[in-house]
Parts: structure tokens; C-alpha cells; sequence
């Protein structure tokens, strides 16, 4: 991976907010909470009406004119609102390849990211042209974009007419593998980039699980059944052990089906999660239903799946730290930060714990709000007396 080149010397955050609280403009303002404000909350509206394009193109240049590691906490009211398509999603800034003067390449890592890649699509990324403001088309076909993978079970969408590559991030994968994301950066960029990394937190980088503290089999069987799907050959009913049986009509995840089973008996949801329950569960499932991981075409057999739990139990403890965090967000880290950047991208408020599992002083993070004045009242509550305990 090359150096960021000419567009400046890296600006610290605290130059750069002190930039956005002194413009007169009205476009961007600055939000303090914890104690006595210690903390500086850049607040941009990436979803108003007027000026959205000018609090695009300003978020970009924030992000390219530093370096480390910063956070950008995006507005879940907005999305929820909407039904959850990817135009109210995670904002994303993509440049044309052949208008930047100063080249930069601009990754999307998110589990949640949706390969339809239209406006109206169910999903998470709102990739924007920094020009124009306009929701940019990521599909395969369009504007440049192809479909690629990486690891067992990740994909990836890359173009040749925007800096953009997004990828559809598996935990698993990143808990196999403790090169998986500088692997895929290194593929898809060339010497000189400067390199901005927006990274998702829960299941991209995080085992979430494994924070939930079940032990590791129980949380690799969990996350396993997050990441298959099933898809009913016809509708049917579907039961286990005591619960009542529960209607399947349409694809869905394997953990779904096991919580809409369980709704009513948190005993047995605790106690699911045993290889042999999760064999038997397969076993009986398949009957009625083709089961596969999520990106694949071919549906997954009993025996493949054992083999696969047997290969990940091998690794899944030298792959995640004690606080669930992949081992190979670290080395991320550690290969991009002192030049290039790396933005933390989530809707709650998870992030804190990554970042300070990673980096010693807080106060060296920018922190980006997008629309926080739309946010609902409990979101702000929760995000604000994150730092309660912040220096």
C-alpha cells in the first residue's frame, strides 16, 4: 500500500473541528457532550434537502485531510424511517476516478452490505458522487462496479469509474484470517492512494457473541446459523423440542428461525447452541428447506457443515481478543493509521469499546455525527452517556 500523497499535511481533529465551529456558514456545526464538553461532536447533514452535497464534499476532505483512527456514528432514525433502503443508510462518499487530482481510495467494509446496490434496494450503504450529491448505483454492471470475493465467504464490489470498494464483510473470514482486511486493501489499491477505510463494528469486526459471553463452540455455532440461510422448497411449519411450531414461508437466516421458535421460552434459545442440537436442527431442517451460506449458489450439506465448525473451532480463539474484537482489525489498524485513515462507521454506540481497545487517547478521535437533530430521543440518551466516564 503506497503513502497519501499531496493534498496536505494530515490535519489533526482538533484542528479540523475548531475549523467547523468557527465557520460562519450555519452548514456544520459542532455538538459537546460529557463532562464540561469535553467532547467535540462534528454534527454533518448528509440527509437534508439543500446543502447535502456541500456536507458530502466537506465530509470527504475531513476524512482524506487526516490520519488514525476516528468515528463517524450515522443516523438510524433516518433509515428506519425509510424502511431501511440503502439511499438513508450509511453515507459514503465515492469520487470519480478521473476527477481526483489527489488519488484516494475510498472502502466500505459492513456485513449488512446488499449486493442489489440500488437506491430503493433494502440496505445499508448510501454510496453519494462527491459532486453531485447523487446516490451512485453500485449494482454489478453499473457504473463500473464488478463482483468479486475474497476469503470463504465474502464479496466484494469494486469499480473502475468510482474509488469505491465495497465489501460485504463475513466474520467468520475475519476471524480465519489475520490478514483479511489489509488482504482485500491491498488488492484493490495502488501505490500513492491515500487510503479511507469505513469499517462497520458489530459482526464485521466484533464477535458478537462472543461479548455476550457464550463460550467459543456456542459462539462460532451462533454466528455460523447468523451467516446461513434457508430457502423453503414450499411454506411450511416448523418446530423444536417443546416450542410450538412457527410458519416458514420465505428465506431467512438460520438464527432467525431458531429466535421466532424460541420467542416464548428464553431457556431454550440459551441452550440451543450445542453441536448436537445444531446437527439435528440441520438434520430435520433440510427436509423441507435448502440450506447455504448466504453468498453461496449451492446449498450446504450436514457433513460440510461439520467439517466447517470443526476447521473455525480450530481458529476462533487465536482470531478474536477477549472483548470479541478480530485480531485482524488490529493489524488493520496497525498498517494503515499512521498514514492513511480509518473511520469507524456504525449506528449505535459500539464503537467506543473498539476504540479504546485500540488507540490510548480518545481525544485524538474525531467524532462525526450525521444529522444527530433527527435523531430520536432514546439514541441520543444512550450516545451521549457513552462518555459519561470521558476524561
Amino acid at each position: 500500500m503506497g503513502a497519501s500523497v499531496g493534498l496536505c499535511f494530515p490535519r489533526q481533529p482538533v484542528e479540523i473541528l475548531d475549523a467547523v465551529e468557527a465557520d460562519g456558514t450555519g452548514s456544520a456545526n459542532v455538538v459537546r457532550v460529557g463532562p464540561a464538553g469535553s467532547i467535540c461532536i462534528c454534527n454533518l447533514d448528509l440527509h437534508g434537502d439543500t446543502g447535502s452535497a456541500d456536507q458530502l464534499q466537506r465530509y470527504y476532505d475531513m476524512c482524506r485531510q487526516t490520519t488514525g483512527l476516528h468515528v463517524t456514528t450515522s443516523c438510524f432514525t433516518t433509515w428506519r424511517q425509510n424502511k431501511k433502503t440503502n439511499a438513508y443508510g450509511k453515507v459514503i462518499p465515492a469520487a470519480r476516478v478521473s476527477a481526483s487530482e489527489h488519488p484516494s481510495r475510498v472502502f466500505f467494509f459492513d456485513d449488512n452490505l446488499e449486493l442489489d446496490g440500488l437506491d430503493s434496494s433494502s440496505g445499508i450503504c448510501s454510496l453519494r458522487d462527491v459532486e453531485s450529491g447523487e446516490f451512485v448505483d453500485f449494482a454489478a454492471g453499473r457504473n463500473g462496479f464488478e463482483l468479486g470475493h475474497a476469503g470463504r465467504h465474502t464479496a466484494v464490489l469494486h469499480s473502475s469509474e468510482y474509488n469505491s470498494v465495497l465489501v460485504k464483510a463475513n466474520i467468520l473470514d475475519a476471524i480465519e484470517d489475520p490478514d483479511y482486511f489489509t488482504r482485500i486493501i491491498q488488492a484493490h489499491s495502488a501505490p500513492g492512494d491515500k487510503i479511507v477505510v469505513f469499517m462497520d463494528v458489530n459482526s464485521t469486526i466484533i464477535c458478537n457473541d462472543s461479548v455476550q459471553s457464550k463460550d467459543l463452540s456456542a459462539s462460532l455455532l451462533s454466528t455460523m446459523f447468523e451467516l446461513m440461510e434457508l430457502s423453503p422448497k414450499e411454506a411450511f411449519d416448523f418446530g423444536w423440542g417443546c416450542c410450538a411450531a412457527v410458519r416458514v414461508q420465505k428465506k431467512q437466516s438460520l438464527k432467525k428461525l431458531v429466535k421466532d421458535i424460541t420467542a416464548s421460552d428464553n431457556d431454550a434459545y440459551r441452550s440451543f447452541f450445542s453441536e448436537s442440537t445444531c446437527r439435528s436442527f440441520i438434520s430435520q431442517l433440510a427436509a423441507f428447506a435448502d440450506i447455504r451460506w448466504s453468498d453461496a449458489l449451492d446449498p450446504l450439506g450436514l457433513e460440510e457443515f461439520c467439517s466447517m465448525f470443526e476447521e473455525y473451532r480450530a481458529t476462533i480463539s487465536g482470531g478474536i481478543d477477549s472483548n470479541g474484537i478480530t485480531k485482524s482489525w488490529f493489524r488493520c489498524f496497525d498498517a494503515l493509521s499512521r498514514e492513511h485513515v480509518l473511520m469507524l462507521n456504525s449506528f449505535g454506540v459500539d464503537t467506543r469499546k473498539v476504540l479504546l481497545a485500540t488507540t490510548p487517547d480518545e481525544r485524538k478521535v474525531m467524532q462525526v455525527a450525521v444529522n444527530y437533530e433527527l435523531w430520536d430521543k432514546r439514541d441520543v440518551e444512550t450516545f451521549e452517556k457513552q462518555f459519561c466516564d470521558a476524561p
